[in-house]
């Protein structure tokens, strides 16, 4: 507390303990101590910190119960703030404490931009507050607060939140030779728009906020921790144990206070803080790699910190920070096993700059081993270095017979079962990259032909289903002596029963055979009109049939995997060959949803090639992979099981082979819910049984919940009557990300797109396809648990600021029709909004439906007065009436 001290004296002492601008922010604190007296607003856009520094400020000064929070995004508050709009007096809020006749402190947090009457009443009533004794601090986005004359405000705008010390006194020499803007700055007319760190600047923002990271000195623990949490950027709290001794609550509060970029909760067992990209992730951390161990005083090296570091990003499916931080290990062994685990994702993703990265950092006698050589092979193909992948593939010893091993069919299809062809691994590589050099036809037969053998020659066991390699194999003999045969092989392993992967995995192989084959065809016809053909026309009329019906094939196949797979590179080079095989008619047969993916992927891979030549020069450098690839708007990718909440409870197995009970107990439930809410992360035993049970005592509360985990064994069965859906640990449980996934995850990856990035337009199509799609009502409705009811309205307000962010997008740029669709989701949803009847009256009146945009007037109204007892804003109205008048 500072109440016995002078303000001065209190100023200095800020000043002198303020060790880190950005973390500490004591200046700050000296700030509002100032001018105790004036309206303090702290302005700036969201997620800057307003809150926790007003928070810090209360919390230093005040004692708790003469604190009044007040939290104007409620609408209550404009209910409130209506009522007051004939008075005079100040704020009828009643103290938190008994003590009446002390001085109180009135935090009006999260205000909104208010219409001009409740502007000017909110105005009077501050003022009736600061005459009668008492402070008042407005935290918001609103910039008019800034420029007021009466009450006068003392302003901590976004460009000092992000600040360092350093800087600040930079831009304060920046601008003394300004006397207009000297003047303007004193009297408040400073235009704030200008400011860095605005919504109209917000690039500019994020860039300082990055670089302000960069240069901060880590002096304690406590910013430490807080660094590796930014580069972590969310989890459970309790795996932070592996960088502190204790993780007691006493740290908890402290970050919670102290630092407004790691965003803890109360009462929480997660932690999620801001958004950086992998890149810059890495970079914080190669920054303060060595200060972060030294102030941390757990790890004896800064290996053993990225090591855990890197134990937890692979836990979570983080595979491009993580690859990144693998190249820095110091140990060999650790960096092969990296690769060798990893390298097919990465192939199949189309991220192979994260792999040749890593391969980069080996030496070249690990790469003796044939697997590792053609994952390396095939990693320059898909980047488009072709001469670098030519001279790997021809080099000596390439596919030694002494090092052959048994490996799987190829990285491309994870459920190859079959281990006895090496030969068709190298065989599929010059397949696969027809198109890159002049092909060895008698070589390539030869090896196949030895697959054949060694498949008549095999005794295979019974098996429940075929074995896929073996029908690939003779596929791939037959279409190398006769297509049309090869095309008939095709179609009998198309209705065999394999997974979609492999399927397409087959199709893709073929239409490389049909290229290797017709190569002498393609070397014929090059140039501007087999771009315009393909080599089509060449063929006889055998051959035209039957490309005609691959194409009816590859066309479903493709359709199906949209729906089914994340975007992959199999798909790019099927594309890649259809465009050789048909010329220019391949995109009248492709629909834009498959376009866009392909062309999608070949724009990263295109991105990643930039970036592989710029840094390949560095012996050591290591290059930094995209963070997502751009037109993903979330996996894809299905698993095993998947969890439904919104709007019901749904537990949907896609596995065949899983056994699901018909009724699932209430308890139950609710227990598989909160996991299914906190899906890639663990979640605290303690934490779960008071949530489920908080009258038991803890005793039978840790019963209770080895009982229900038992009966969570046995409700949800895999073929071997096991339950790997969930997982269970000394101290937390947690759901299998690896086999499940929830409707939660898959709305909050598209919210997060549609809020913070600008899209293609079909991308916009396919969100708004989506989201109807998974979100069918609130989350658990009839649940009102206190942890379902946060995330329920945490939910359905992010769904409504997606929604509204990426329909203002669409109106910008002329996508009327479609914006319509958005706004129209969002009110259905949330009556209640006006901003969003708004545009959606706005949207319908462009469009010509004038009746239309007049209901909607009528429906708000009607929600508002029913919910809130008001009618609706001045602004609302107008609107009708223009609409109105333009219709008549």
């Amino acid at each position: 507390m500072l109440e016995g001290i002078s303000e001065y004296q209190a100023i200095q002492h800020a000043i002198t303990e303020s060790c880190s601008a950005l973390f500490a922010r004591k200046h700050l604190l000296a700030m509002l101590l100032a001018r105790r007296r004036s309206l303090r607003v702290i302005c700036a856009p969201a997620h800057f910190g307003k809150s926790v520094l007003a928070y810090q400020y209360a919390h230093e000064v005040f004692a708790d119960d003469t604190v009044c929070w007040i939290n104007a995004s409620e609408p209550v508050f404009l209910v409130s703030l209506d009522a007051l709009r004939t008075k005079e007096d100040k704020m009828d809020v009643t103290p938190l404490g008994k003590n009446t006749s002390a001085s109180k402190l009135f935090i009006i947090d999260d205000c909104p931009t208010l219409d001009a009457i409740r502007f000017s009443t909110l105005c009077a009533v501050i003022e009736a507050t600061l005459n009668a004794g008492d402070e008042v601090i407005l935290t918001t986005k609103d910039t008019r607060w800034t420029k007021l004359k009466k009450p006068y405000p003392e302003v901590v705008d976004a460009q000092l939140l992000l600040l360092g010390k350093q800087e600040q006194d930079e831009e304060a020499r920046w601008t003394q030779g300004d006397e207009t803007l000297e003047r303007r700055m004193s009297k408040g007319e400073a235009n704030l728009r200008l400011i860095v760190g605005y919504p109209n600047d917000a690039a500019k923002a994020h860039k300082l906020f990055f670089e302000t990271l960069m240069d901060q000195e880590i002096t304690s623990s406590l910013e430490a921790l807080s660094l590796i949490m930014l580069i972590l950027e969310r989890g459970a709290l309790h795996e932070l144990n592996s960088y502190v001794e204790t993780l007691d609550s006493a740290l908890m509060r402290d970050l919670e206070h102290a630092y407004p970029y790691v965003g803890i909760t109360p009462l929480s067992p997660l932690f999620s803080c801001a958004v950086l990209s992998e890149q810059e992730r890495f970079m914080l951390l190669r920054r303060h790699l060595q200060g972060i161990r030294m102030a941390l005083g757990v790890f004896e090296s800064d290996e053993l910190l990225v090591e855990c570091l890197l134990d937890h990003l692979l836990k979570h499916d983080r595979l491009e920070l993580a690859t990144q931080l693998a190249c820095g290990l110091p140990q060999m062994s650790k960096r092969i096993r990296f690769f060798d685990m990893h390298a097919a994702s990465f192939l199949y993703a189309g991220k192979p700059l994260a792999l040749l990265a890593l391969a980069r950092t080996l030496p070249r006698e690990q790469f003796v081993s044939e697997k590792r050589k053609r994952a390396v092979v095939l990693a320059l193909a898909l980047i488009g270095e072709v001469e670098q992948a030519q001279r790997l593939l021809h080099a000596p010893s390439l596919f030694n017979t002494e090092q052959k091993r048994n490996n799987s069919l190829s990285e491309y299809s994870s459920e190859s079962d079959i281990d006895l062809f090496p030969e068709l691994n190298e065989a599929l590589v010059y397949i696969l990259l027809v198109g890159v050099e002049s092909y060895d036809r008698a070589y390539v037969g030869s090896l196949i032909s030895s697959c054949v053998q060694k498949l008549g020659n095999a005794s295979f066991r019974a098996l429940d289903r075929p074995r896929f390699s073996h029908d690939l194999v003779r596929m791939l003999a037959y279409a190398l002596e006769n297509p049309l045969k090869g095309f008939k092989k095709l179609q009998a392993l198309m209705s065999s029963g394999y997974s979609m992967k492999e399927n397409l995995f087959a199709l893709c192989a073929f239409a490389r055979m049909l290229l290797f084959v017709w190569n002498d065809r393609l070397q014929e016809g090059a140039g501007k009109e087999q771009d315009r053909a393909g080599i089509f026309d060449k063929l006889k009329e055998q051959e035209q049939d039957m490309l005609k019906d691959f194409e009816h094939m590859m066309t479903r196949i493709l359709a199906r995997a949209a729906t089914l797979l994340e975007p992959n590179s199999i798909e790019l080079l099927l594309f890649a060959s259809a465009h050789l095989l048909f010329g220019a008619r391949v995109y009248l047969f492709l629909n834009d949803a498959i376009l866009s993916r392909i062309q999608t992927l070949r724009e990263s891979l295109s991105a990643q090639c930039r970036t592989w030549r710029q840094g390949k020069q560095s012996d050591n450098l290591l290059v930094y992979c995209d963070d997502e690839s751009l037109g993903q708007l979330t996996s894809m990718r299905k698993k095993a099981l998947r969890i439904n909440m919104f709007g019901r409870f749904e537990i949907e197995a896609r596995d065949p082979d899983i056994t699901i009970r018909a009724k699932v107990r209430k308890q139950l439930r609710l227990l598989i819910s909160l996991l299914a809410i906190n899906a890639g992360r663990e979640v605290s035993r303690p934490w779960i049984q008071q949530t489920i049970w908080p009258n038991s005592p803890d005793r039978n509360a840790r019963q209770s919940l080895y009982s229900m985990w038992s009966l969570l064994n046995k409700s949800i069965l895999d073929r071997e009557g096991n339950c790997p859906f969930f997982e269970s640990y000394p101290q937390s449980v947690a759901l299998n990300s690896a086999l499940v996934e929830t409707d939660t995850q898959l709305l909050t990856s598209i919210c997060k797109r549609l809020r913070y990035e600008t899209l293609d337009i079909p991308l916009y199509e396919k969100a708004i396809e989506m989201i109807e799609d998974i979100y069918r009502g609130p989350l658990l409705p009839g649940d009102e648990t206190a942890e379902v009811v946060a995330s329920r309205k945490q939910y359905h307000d992010r769904l409504i600021e997606a929604l509204v962010n990426g329909g203002e997008q669409l109106r910008k740029t002329g996508e009327t029709a479609l914006a319509l669709r958005y706004f129209r989701f969002a009110f259905d949803n949330e009556p209640t909004r006006e901003d969003v009847c708004y545009l959606l009256m706005l949207t319908l009146w462009k469009l010509g439906r004038h009746g239309e945009a007049l209901n909607e007037y009528f429906v708000c109204r009607r929600a508002l007065i029913d919910r809130f007892g008001i009618e609706g804003t001045a602004k609302l109205r107008k609107l009708y009436d223009a609409i109105l008048a333009d219709a008549s």
